[in-house]
């Protein structure tokens, strides 16, 4: 924890406060919250909820600076991002991002960065959705048709996956929103040609 003062969390302001005003504390917020092996205040990190559920920026970036590890505080395998998604606070969710927030965290693997990026495109949101993207792109590569690729490997289907990289060789280096590439699922499937394949492509073993 940073040594800063702490925020007042008493009135949540933004955009939709009175959304913040609706989130009722859960019990398991009431007091110390465990929370990687450490313990954050409870009223504090639910605060850090509601303020992004209302698009409250500035009480964001104070939280981020009193406690930095609040940004990727869990409750029901969802984070203060998706809050801040949902309700199509574009700002906060670049503040969030810039300050470490990581949906791929969660307790539960398919609650992760796919989520807000759907949460984002079932409602429109075309500004978080982008913004989703491009950090997904510089985490970990991604490209959103990186999907065609995927299930060409997954399928077993060689003729399919050459189609599939004879216009669009760019695939073999790129990843899906779990970060896993080309290599990544040719390893899954255990497809050894493949992985030859990909790594003449360029594909980071590494990555």
């Amino acid at each position: 924890m940073n040594e800063t003062s702490v925020p007042d969390i008493s009135i949540i302001r933004g955009v939709y406060p009175e959304r913040a005003e609706r989130m009722a504390l859960p019990g398991g917020f009431d007091g110390p919250v465990p929370h990687y092996g450490e313990t954050v205040d409870g009223r504090e990190a639910w605060a850090m909820y509601r303020a992004a559920a209302a698009g409250d920026l500035g009480l964001v970036n104070d939280l981020v600076a009193h406690n930095p590890t609040l940004v990727n505080i869990q409750n029901w395998y969802e984070f203060p991002i998706y809050m801040a998604v949902r309700n199509d606070h574009v700002e906060v969710v670049r503040a969030l991002l810039s300050a470490g927030a990581d949906p791929g965290l969660s307790n539960y693997l398919y609650s992760s960065w796919q989520t807000p990026l759907q949460i984002a495109r079932d409602r429109g949101f075309r500004d978080v959705y982008k913004v989703l993207q491009e950090e997904l792109k510089v985490r970990y590569n991604y490209h959103q048709d990186f999907y065609r690729l995927r299930d060409a490997v997954k399928e077993r289907d060689r003729k399919m996956v050459e189609a599939v990289l004879q216009d669009n060789a760019h695939l073999a280096i790129s990843a899906d929103e779990f970060g896993a590439g080309a290599l990544h699922w040719a390893a899954l499937t255990r497809q050894l040609p493949l992985i030859a394949r990909f790594l003449e492509l360029g594909a980071d073993i590494d990555a």
